[in-house]
């Protein structure tokens, strides 16, 4: 049973990591850089990416990437990670509770 909500767990976390990433490049899609920036200083806005990938004994993990600075920041591919991080955190706290409810439910026949 430790086994699922270890892996609900790691879901909301990931879906936690794409929440912050996609927030992060919302802000930072109304900076408007000068010309001459240091690289460095546009690499600092550069929009961020997620991409999840599996871990051993299950689970995921949330792996964050830089797009390529001044490519801009799409605002309805960020509105869709919002969504997309709304219902995987949502889907995993059911699985959470879900695995409580059948602990639960293990403990009542036992006793």
């Amino acid at each position: 049973m430790s086994s699922v909500l270890s892996i609900a767990t790691s879901g909301m976390a990931a879906a936690q990591r794409r929440l912050e990433v996609s927030a992060r490049n919302v802000a930072n899609a109304a900076v408007d850089l000068p010309k001459g920036a240091p690289p460095e200083v546009a690499a600092a806005f550069a929009a961020l990416r997620v991409g999840q990938v599996e871990t051993s004994g299950g689970g995921t993990a949330a792996v964050v990437t830089q797009d390529i600075p001044g490519m801009g920041i799409d605002l309805a591919s960020e509105a869709i990670q919002l969504m997309v991080a709304r219902y995987t955190f949502a889907t995993n706290a059911k699985v959470a509770k879900m695995a409580g409810d059948m602990q639960k439910t293990m403990l009542d026949v036992k006793v």
